[in-house]
């Protein structure tokens, strides 16, 4: 994630824009039916200071102020979550009982299949019961990692998949998804985002399902720091795309 920087003042105006904008959609002075997605906690400080300037309450309810992160770590999950270090070792073992790579480094192999799969899985690339319906869902992965050192078959990674999906539990990434997943099915309160980096595909998906329920608007602080102002509302029919305030030149969230 790269870093994000503001004088005091032009941090007082973005916070500014971002606070007038949710007092003009929610009257004050109790605001907890709302929740702010944050990029880190320390914006916190500058937006509770202009939501408490701006409204003119003497005793404001904030918003639930909180991350990605921490927002989906409050969701229970239905299966447990397996190390990293779990799965390598299983996928090991795995290598070494179909002997398909005799005279290679099979924790090499293992570690390169790993970050393989979970590439696939957080591109929303899930596993098939069909070893021909999952090589073309392989090979657009492969596009995006033409420089790797190693080519794994289809039916490699396939099976090796298979056979480590088989001892049960959630990989870090799919546990992420299904407590995003769950959120959005749950969405009712009003969203304001504010994001300092590009979103991941999970965490845009997310957005999108989310505002099927609930409104959502995204800040990018970038923008805004530019002097270019980004809110915009996200809803079912044009997700990701309708502006509050146009741009001059118009800029989007990754889509894929």
């Amino acid at each position: 994630m790269s870093e994000f920087h503001t004088g005091d003042a032009e941090a007082a105006d973005l916070y500014d824009i971002v606070a007038q904008r949710i007092l003009a959609e929610h009257a004050p002075p109790d605001l907890r039916h709302l929740v702010v997605l944050l990029p880190n906690y320390h914006v916190a400080k500058n937006l509770v200071q202009r939501l408490a300037a701006c409204s003119g309450a003497t005793a404001l309810l904030l918003p639930q102020l909180t991350t990605f992160t921490d927002w989906v770590q409050s969701v229970p999950l239905t299966q447990g979550v397996v190390s990293d270090s779990a799965r390598l070792a299983s996928l090991y073992q795995a290598l070494r009982k179909q002997g398909w790579f005799e005279q290679a480094d099979l924790w090499a192999l293992a570690r390169e299949l790993l970050i393989l799969i979970d590439e696939l899985t957080r591109q929303h690339v899930f596993l098939p019961q069909d070893e021909s319906a999952f090589q073309a869902q392989l090979e657009q992965a492969y596009q995006a990692r033409k420089n790797s050192a190693l080519q794994f078959e289809a039916r490699v990674v396939h099976e090796l998949w298979h056979a480590m999906s088989s001892n049960g539990g959630l990989d870090a990434a799919s546990a992420y998804q299904q407590r995003l997943a769950t959120l959005a099915a749950q969405a009712s309160a009003p969203l304001y985002v504010l994001l300092t980096s590009d979103l991941s595909t999970p965490e845009t998906r997310f957005l999108q399902a989310y505002a099927e329920r609930a409104p959502v608007r995204v800040f990018d602080l970038r923008v805004l720091a530019a002097g270019e102002v980004a809110a915009r509302t996200l809803d079912p029919t044009h997700p990701l795309t309708t502006y509050d305030f146009q741009l001059i030149s118009p800029f989007s969230l990754p889509t894929a």
